[in-house]
């Protein structure tokens, strides 16, 4: 690994790892007065993004764990059973999409990045002829925007970046053959 990509990583799960801590002691701060549940999506979506499906993964699972834990065992909030574990697993399933998303839409990022590189380097291989060609019917020299004329041989190498060698066509050699040396 590149030490760029490490020092990516370890600055990612770094800040994760303050947000994580800054949305555990405001949660605890306001109490159940602010539901700070969604938020905690953050350091999903960053950990995702930076590292991974794996670490998004564990990040979902610890987000989930840190804001059902604080709301049920240190605010005490009580209810029926059943809910407290329904609430879990639907934060559970909800930071899961979250990281999933992420890690999808990167890769499609990702994707559509590689296609733009292929096709500035196609762009720059093609150089194209554009318009009308005035070119004369006897012998065939085309004329430039200055007004020469110049043989198409040229005037294409000059326009394009097409290479040029010259044979005589099978109909054309039949004649050459009937005509005779001239």
């Amino acid at each position: 690994m590149t030490q760029t990509r490490l020092r990516t990583q370890f600055l990612s799960i770094a800040v994760s790892v303050a947000l994580w801590g800054g949305l555990a002691w405001l949660d605890l701060s306001t109490g159940t007065r602010i539901r700070l549940g969604p938020v905690y999506a953050l350091p999903v979506m960053l950990t995702s993004w930076n590292l991974g499906r794996t670490w998004g993964i564990a990040a979902a699972l610890f987000s989930a764990l840190l804001w059902h834990g604080i709301q049920v065992f240190v605010l005490h909030e009580s209810g029926i059973p059943f809910y407290r574990h329904w609430d879990m697993a639907n934060g559970l399933l909800s930071f899961l999409a979250i990281s999933y998303a992420v890690i999808w839409a990167k890769q499609i990022l990702l994707r559509v990045e590689e296609a733009n590189v292929h096709l500035q380097e196609a762009l720059e291989q093609v150089r194209t002829l554009e318009g009308m060609l005035p070119i004369c019917a006897w012998c065939h020299k085309v004329r430039d925007d200055q007004g020469l004329w110049e043989q198409v041989e040229s005037y294409v190498s000059k326009h394009s970046k097409a290479q040029w060698t010259h044979g005589i066509c099978p109909s054309c050699a039949e004649k050459i053959k009937q005509e005779g040396p001239t």
